[in-house]
């Protein structure tokens, strides 16, 4: 297994505004986090993984209450697998200390996500859904509505 010079800690929601804000193609920070992970390289912060209570509508009757969402995930850094890496320490650190029972997440299509890093983080697909993120059109760039 590979290793990488890379670090995840769990830290604050106030540390990460900053970096989602610049990073993430919403451009906001997910509201309802309940534990929020750094990724650092030598110090420096380089990724996020946000996971939260799920808002989606009847998520949590077919799921159950210990159920989180993995609400904002980016990285700045790009290496094989490092993605995957990442999410499965979180997986593990979140299932170790009893902080919730499942996680669900969901890709983007329309951002060309297509849910590779979950496969490979042993996600099951439980379907598609016809929406995709809000945007508009300006002088030929989509630009994406700041939910905050």
């Amino acid at each position: 297994m590979k290793t990488y010079n890379i670090r995840c800690e769990q830290i604050g929601d106030d540390k990460i505004n900053r970096f989602v804000k610049k990073h993430h193609y919403l451009k906001s920070v997910s509201r309802g986090n309940k534990v929020v992970f750094g990724v650092y390289k030598d110090k420096k912060l380089v990724g996020v993984a946000c996971f939260g209570h799920p808002v989606g509508k009847g998520v949590l009757a077919k799921y159950g209450n210990n159920t989180l969402e993995l609400k904002r995930f980016v990285l700045t850094v790009k290496e094989k697998n490092l993605a995957s890496w990442v999410i499965g320490g979180c997986l593990r650190y979140l299932k170790q200390n009893n902080l919730c029972e499942r996680v669900i997440s969901y890709a983007d299509p329309g951002q060309g996500h297509e849910g590779t890093i979950y496969r490979a983080s042993n996600f099951k697909c439980l379907g598609q859904q016809k929406y995709t993120t809000p945007y508009m059109m300006v002088k030929g760039k989509k630009i994406y509505r700041d939910w905050e």
